[in-house]
């Protein structure tokens, strides 16, 4: 199913567009709007793998998001 006015979805889904220095943003997100920080991170890390895609298939340069969700990936804590 799509949702192209986003509101069905999980708020939190949206806010990867808004970080710009992931090491502050994702922490402020997380504390000003009440969402886990793990939560936070895993989002914007499927964004970032998500947006890398699009990249490649637009025969792009998918280097700057590849990067990005290496730099992350540290901060993501597995859950089982």
């Amino acid at each position: 199913m799509i949702d192209p006015k986003g509101v069905i979805g999980f708020p939190i889904n949206e806010v990867w567009a808004c970080v710009e220095n992931p090491n502050h943003d994702l922490r402020y997100i997380s504390e000003n709007f009440g969402y886990p920080f793990n939560d936070v991170v895993k989002w914007y890390y499927v964004h970032l793998i998500l947006a890398s895609c699009w990249q490649a298939e637009d025969n792009l340069d998918p280097t700057l998001f590849l990067k990005l969700a290496y730099s992350i990936s540290s901060l993501i804590k597995d859950e089982i």
